[in-house]
């Protein structure tokens, strides 16, 4: 009788040893899944900020890498918390590439990836202090101004409203403008520029008024990859990206 039940309890020990190795065995193999939810690849907003909201397949996995690479530039470790992973990144104005990379403790990997496009454009009527971000009223420190012709920005307000970056070299006169990987560098007065690796014109010249820089407006949108409108009956000079 007792040879029987130690049988017994043996076969039920290796029954249970056999399916804990077949579940452990197709959770080692399992594919793993990432799905990014939020945004929608190909998605145009007018929206300063983007939520990023996706899922894994494996709950136990702790954190992803976020990374923006284009127009914004970034990288970050996200927590994960039951197989989901949220966070929200400030976006610079055009195409910027949203991937997102999980590792599990087996060593597989997987990664998935959107493309976004914030799209921004200002509108301004020539000398007035205001300007319309999205058809959103904005203050202009300094007007915009008409020189040799030409329409002239002021630089510093234009880089924040289409999230761009910008240095100055005091010593120099020198000047870096930066959205994303594209980069522009020239000097006060000067009429070349280095825009994105390349040789450009600055007609007519940066030049300091009241205080500010200023700079064309068609160099401006060169430098971060825009164009520019002009409409002659109300005077309204227009910067967009795309």
């Amino acid at each position: 009788m007792i040879k029987n039940v130690n049988k017994y309890l043996q076969t039920v020990s290796l029954g249970l040893a056999i399916i804990v190795f077949v579940f452990s065995t197709e959770t080692l193999f399992a594919e793993l899944k990432l799905h990014i939810e939020v945004p929608v690849s190909g998605l145009h907003t007018r929206s300063k900020t983007i939520d990023i909201v996706g899922t894994i397949s494996d709950p136990s996995i702790a954190q992803v890498k976020v990374i923006l690479d284009g127009a914004t530039i970034g990288e970050t470790n996200l927590q994960c918390r039951n197989g989901r992973f949220e966070t929200q990144k400030e976006l610079g104005s055009g195409k910027t590439v949203v991937s997102v990379f999980a590792k599990d403790r087996a060593g597989n990997q997987t990664e998935s990836g959107v493309v976004v496009f914030r799209d921004c454009t200002v509108n301004t009527v020539l000398g007035s202090n205001t300007a319309y971000v999205n058809a959103d009223e904005e203050q202009l420190l300094n007007p915009t101004q008409l020189i040799s012709n030409r329409s002239m920005v002021p630089l510093r307000d234009y880089c924040q409203f289409f999230g761009a970056q910008l240095t100055w070299e005091a010593s120099a006169r020198k000047l870096t403008l930066t959205l994303g990987r594209r980069k522009t560098q020239f000097q006060i007065g000067s009429s070349k520029a280095i825009v994105d690796g390349k040789s450009a014109a600055v007609d007519p010249v940066s030049q300091i008024i009241f205080g500010s820089t200023y700079v064309p407006a068609r160099f401006f949108a060169q430098a971060i990859g825009g164009g520019v409108g002009w409409h002659k009956e109300s005077k309204t000079l227009s910067v967009s990206v795309p």
